[in-house]
């Protein structure tokens, strides 16, 4: 629609573009002034973008703009009157009006470079690499392009052809020469853009529009013939809206996005109070399910006491009553003394359970010497001379009830067999027991004394070595007897869960 409006007006212009006009320099003063500053602003926002998609025509889009920002403010210096009244900062009297051309030249032309960057090196498809490299070429080429420019105008400007009359308002041949072709590489580099983007890119609509104010900017310049005239104001106008295209385009967008951001905030916003209550419901859900589930673990950890507290204490009962019976039934006190230590190494378990923290584990150390000692106790009335010894490594290891239930009840067989058949006549001696994890996922115990050893010919299977033989079984492991100066029973057999074999 801007691109319509500006060629409907323009057109309207164009019959009357030479008629004269009173002469205010000023408003020259006024287009430099503005193209510079809009020119130099357009060329840091492509730059900026640059930085962030890496594209070559946003590359050379910024060099264009950096060549015309500066071509602006050089023509501002150059023209009579457009900067200090009366007169001109820099050059002569020709060298406005080559700016002026040099400026409408290299704007198509660099456009046409950009485009056919952007057709062989698509966005978002290619990025230029290396990046720092290719900025600072890309930098100083611009400023060497628009240097050359302004040195061709200024300093060699005596070999160029005059391109403006004596009276300094009328333009002479070069102009209409160069001018047309300046409007004929616009035209092309509107063209080019349409193809390249198929007005896909809000971006390249506006760099149309803009190059469609830049065709208007320079035919009624050329038409007018003369500064100062009503196509020479018309080309001034149409020159500060091709320059403010783009800009306006920034700034759209600019807002676009600040508005964007301000839904996506409010948004945010909304989602993160949505969130937080519902963590905050979640987290109140889960507080009462811990607090069901603390409940339900204590209740289930005293149930588990309570339950192990009335195994012990029923172990207890069965224990006075064998104690009962052994006073009145002398002829088998032995087999219920026997009987006795089995029952109280179960009791010792389940009460070593109550004790625990986690009520399924026990320390394997304090259960072997609290049930070596209360075998020691009960054979120390009649074997007070015997020593036991036990050693456990490595310490602070536990176990769980059912490992526990066969090495003690092993435990106490073999202890219970040295004490009633190694030391006969209360002859003196030494009990020793040692449990050892031996690596590679075995462990050893060893039940040793020096006493009379076993007797060359063993009698009947009694129950003892039955149960014996069942709990090395039950433990899948292997028993070997040795006789030297006493005996030792070796009990290997795989480590259980959570043993550190």
């Amino acid at each position: 629609m801007l691109a319509a409006a500006i060629s409907v007006l323009s057109l309207s212009v164009l019959p009357s573009a030479s008629r004269p006009l009173p002469e205010l320099p000023q408003i020259n003063g006024v287009y430099s002034t503005v193209s510079t500053v809009t020119d130099l602003t357009i060329a840091f926002l492509f730059f900026r973008g640059f930085v962030h998609i890496r594209s070559w025509s946003l590359l050379i889009l910024t060099m264009t703009f950096i060549v015309t920002g500066i071509l602006a403010a050089v023509y501002l210096l150059s023209f009579p009157g457009g900067l200090v009244p009366g007169t001109l900062v820099v050059g002569t009297t020709q060298t406005s009006g080559w700016i002026w051309l040099f400026r409408h030249l290299v704007y198509p032309l660099l456009i046409l470079v950009a485009m056919a960057a952007e057709f062989t090196f698509p966005t978002g498809r290619h990025e230029v690499r290396p990046v720092g490299p290719v900025i600072a070429a890309g930098l100083a080429g611009a400023v060497v392009i628009a240097t050359g420019l302004v040195l061709l105008a200024t300093v060699t400007i005596e070999a160029l052809p005059a391109v403006i009359a004596a009276d300094g308002r009328q333009w002479l041949w070069p102009v209409g020469v160069l001018g047309w072709s300046a409007a004929s590489l616009i035209l092309v580099a509107l063209v080019s853009v349409w193809v390249v983007s198929r007005g896909r890119h809000v971006l390249y609509l506006w760099l149309a529009a803009s190059l469609v104010a830049a065709f208007f900017e320079v035919v009624p310049a050329l038409l007018g013939m003369y500064r100062f005239s009503l196509g020479w104001y018309l080309s001034r106008l149409n020159g500060v809206v091709s320059s403010g295209c783009l800009l306006v385009m920034f700034l759209t967008e600019i807002d676009r996005l600040q508005s964007r951001l301000r839904e996506s905030l409010r948004d945010l916003g909304e989602t993160n109070r949505t969130l937080e209550q519902r963590v905050i419901e979640r987290t109140r859900d889960l507080e009462g399910l811990n607090q069901q589930l603390r409940k339900a673990v204590s209740a289930k950890d005293l149930l588990l006491r309570e339950v192990y507290h009335r195994v012990k204490n029923n172990l207890q009962v069965v224990d006075t009553l064998l104690a009962l019976q052994i006073r009145q039934t002398p002829a088998i006190a032995g087999d219920l003394s026997d009987l006795r230590h089995r029952v109280h190494a179960l009791g010792l378990i389940h009460q070593k359970l109550m004790e625990s923290q986690d009520l399924e584990t026990i320390n394997l150390e304090d259960f072997l010497r609290d049930l070596c000692q209360t075998l020691a106790a009960s054979y120390g009335v009649e074997h007070h001379y015997v020593i036991l010894k036990v050693t456990i490594k490595p310490d602070g290891v536990s176990i769980g009830i059912d490992f526990a239930i066969s090495l003690g009840l092993l435990v106490t067989e073999l202890v219970s067999n040295a004490y009633k058949h190694a030391f006969p006549s209360g002859r003196a001696g030494i009990v020793e027991v040692r449990l050892t994890l031996v690596g590679d996922g075995e462990a050893r115990l060893v039940v040793a004394d020096n006493g009379v050893g076993m007797p060359a010919t063993r009698g009947p299977v009694t129950i003892g070595r039955q149960i014996i033989a069942e709990l090395v079984d039950q433990l899948d492991g292997q028993i070997a007897i040795h006789q030297d100066h006493g005996t030792q029973v070796t009990v290997t057999f795989p480590c259980p869960p959570g043993l550190p074999c």
